[in-house]
């Protein structure tokens, strides 16, 4: 059985939808790679160079933080994982290690 007399009664609803970003892109330093000399002299703490990166996802999916991953076996060195300073953490010693290659990463913290 149906109602098919008149007046049909209807109605509508806006609906907006949202898309939200997929945490897909990688961070991305720039530049790409870094050197700077320091004397074997300086004290724990000394600031020496800030990196950088940026990604290009939005919101909560662009956060990342830094790490040392490579190069420091010994703990020479630290970096602040929000802001990317990077620091002499202990005395160095040229006659012991003359040249450090860190790798630093930028992993990313969204979802």
């Amino acid at each position: 059985m149906s109602d098919s007399s008149s007046p049909f009664f209807s109605d509508k609803a806006d609906v907006m939808i949202t898309v939200q970003d997929y945490n897909d892109n990688p961070p991305v330093f720039n530049p790409v790679s870094y050197a700077q000399k320091v004397n074997e002299d300086v004290t724990p703490e000394y600031f020496l160079m800030k990196v950088t990166a940026t990604d290009s996802d939005s919101g909560s999916n662009r956060d990342f933080k830094f790490s040392i991953f490579e190069g420091d076996p010994d703990g020479q060195f630290r970096i602040d994982p929000e802001r990317g300073n990077l620091y002499v953490h202990r005395r160095l010693d040229r006659e012991k290690r003359a040249v450090y290659l860190l790798t630093v990463r930028a992993t990313n913290t969204g979802k």
